[in-house]
């Protein structure tokens, strides 16, 4: 396992797999965040920085796959495949709570709802990592999905917002 490029296959399917993600991620975050009610000045503001945000994105889904991915997979493997993937991936989860959208959603039962996709996502890229063997797969799905994602989340009005 490493940063080796991977087999075209490989590669399409990280992408594939980043882009079939962002329904599933986006639609129950925006279903907890109308549920609450929330006015939410952060749309705003991300809507004026989504173009600046694309390095951070980028150089984000690095770092957490290096971490997340290629440390703490490499570090459990030996428990077993299931076992790597369900701790990398709830890591993965939890490490989220702290972004702004999650932070909008005040109850926990509403965060886990908005999350609930991001979940999903992640037990699919830490299983991509564990499958292919190369990081690099992981980063593209990881960077495809938080481009759409983001987009998206610059384009939704939020309480007529």
């Amino acid at each position: 396992m490493g940063l080796a490029l991977s087999k075209p296959v490989d590669f399409l399917a990280s992408l594939v797999l980043g882009l079939f993600f962002i329904p599933i991620i986006y639609l129950p975050m925006i279903y907890a965040l109308r549920r609450r009610h929330l006015k939410i000045p952060f749309i705003e503001n991300f809507k004026k920085a989504f173009l600046g945000r694309i390095p951070f994105l980028i150089l984000g889904a690095i770092v957490e796959e290096l971490f997340f991915r290629g440390f703490i997979i490499g570090a459990t493997l030996s428990f077993g495949v299931a076992f790597s993937v369900i701790i990398s991936g709830t890591l993965h989860y939890l490490a989220h709570f702290q972004n702004p959208g999650f932070q909008m959603v005040e109850s926990m039962l509403d965060k886990a709802v908005a999350a609930i996709g991001m979940l999903a996502f992640t037990f699919a890229v830490a299983s991509l990592f564990v499958f292919t063997g190369s990081i690099f797969n992981t980063i593209c799905a990881h960077v495809v999905n938080g481009l759409g994602f983001s987009w998206l989340m610059m384009r939704t009005k939020i309480n007529g917002k």
